[in-house]
């Protein structure tokens, strides 16, 4: 299983962008999309947003779970 950092994602509504995450199951050459996470929309760019994933994956390979993406993180 691996979890890798997306394409961020611009709100349609507010035009602010979210970190998107997808984590693979399986093995190699036969990986399927276990789950999508998205955060909300809380970046102001798209910068920050792949920023802000980077941050996440940090905290997610350290304690196991993601940061309150409903926030800046």
């Amino acid at each position: 299983m691996r979890t890798e950092q997306s394409l961020p994602q611009q709100s349609t509504h507010t035009g602010k962008w979210s970190a998107v995450f997808i984590t693979w199951g399986g093995l190699p050459g036969s990986e399927f999309v276990m789950n999508q996470v998205t955060s909300a929309a809380v970046f102001a760019t798209d910068d920050e947003a792949r920023e802000g994933g980077l941050r996440a994956l940090d905290v997610l390979e350290k304690t196991g779970v993601y940061p309150n993406m409903c926030e800046v993180f």
